[in-house]
């Protein structure tokens, strides 16, 4: 399968103006149009409990937090590009600039939900998709970039 086929639409942002990991955190969130605050409230407390076990920023600029809830039905993605970097707590202590939100249901039974934290991971460990994950301007770019990996 193809990562973008993950992507609810109008998920993607590249301008998000945030100052700070819990901002970022929830203007991911805001991407899915749950619809309901108290289910984004929920959810963005399991992202920060999440964040409390082990930071999700993997280095380099990027983060990757990810978690399971009930009030998703299907797993999904969502991309956001941060104006500015904020402090992350990342493995390498540099800032976050690109960040790919992944939550998925507590019961996945395609089992997918690990495939493809593992599989963005390791896009995002490539330094020339960094660039372009950094240069992509539109979905139509990003999701081209994505679509190489598959999985």
């Amino acid at each position: 399968m193809k990562l973008s086929e993950f992507f609810p639409p109008n998920a993607l942002a590249f301008d998000l103006d945030v100052d700070n990991k819990e901002e970022a955190l929830a203007a991911l969130i805001k991407l899915l149009r749950i619809g309901n605050e108290r289910a984004e409230s929920i959810l963005l407390d399991t992202l920060k409990q999440r964040e409390e076990l082990g930071t999700t920023g993997i280095g380099e600029g990027i983060a990757i937090p990810h978690g399971r809830s009930l009030v998703i039905y299907n797993l999904k993605l969502v991309y956001g590009r941060l104006k500015k970097p904020i402090e992350y707590n990342s493995v390498d202590s540099l800032p976050v600039k690109t960040m790919f939100l992944i939550v998925a249901p507590p019961v996945d039974r395609k089992n997918r939900y690990l495939p493809i934290l593992g599989r963005i991971a390791e896009i995002s460990k490539n330094p020339e998709t960094r660039k372009q994950l950094l240069s992509a301007s539109n979905e139509e770019e990003l999701f081209a970039l994505l679509d190489q990996y598959e999985v």
